[in-house]
């Protein structure tokens, strides 16, 4: 019976060297499965940085390009500032000078009102002296008249005088 009982514990402990020895190798199969996995998370990632490097140089690249092209148009930039500071002065100018045109217009039109108003009177006292010249025209029209009148009459009576001194 003893060696039954070693022959048994034996195989006892040959079931559990066997379960641990099974445990174990599964186990190892999924570190190993871990480890494959792992890999290709790593390639994956080898892969990742090695894009990701390519794409940094290239924008690397597009940036110094671009320095490059923004140190070009710099004086442009500078030149099209100068010149909104330029026109900014030759508003401001314009503006003045409008202004002042308008003022000009307005004293312009006040003295055409005043130069209308000149006008109008002269006219008014010329049409006052052609109908005083009228007037006196006539009146001396008249006054013609009667002086011829009147040397008729006084020669007429100058004729009756003579007859009446000859007789």
């Amino acid at each position: 019976e003893s060696l039954r009982g070693i022959v048994s514990g034996l195989e006892r402990d040959l079931a559990e060297s066997n379960s641990r020895n099974a445990d174990l190798q599964r186990s190892l199969e999924e570190s190993q499965k871990r480890e494959r996995d792992k890999s290709v998370e790593v390639e994956l990632l080898e892969v990742d940085l090695q894009r990701v490097t390519r794409d940094l140089a290239a924008h690397l690249s597009e940036a110094s390009s671009l320095r490059n092209q923004v140190e070009e148009l710099s004086p442009m930039a500078q030149g099209l500032h100068d010149s909104e500071v330029k026109e900014r002065r030759l508003v401001s100018l314009l503006c003045r000078h409008r202004v002042l045109l308008l003022r000009a217009q307005h004293r312009l039109a006040s003295q055409s009102k005043r130069y209308t108003a000149f006008v109008e009177k002269i006219a008014d006292l010329t049409r006052g002296i052609c109908g005083a010249n009228l007037g006196i025209s006539v009146g001396l029209d008249e006054l013609q008249t009667e002086v011829s009148s009147m040397r008729q009459e006084m020669l007429e009576a100058r004729i009756i005088l003579q007859q009446s001194h000859n007789d």
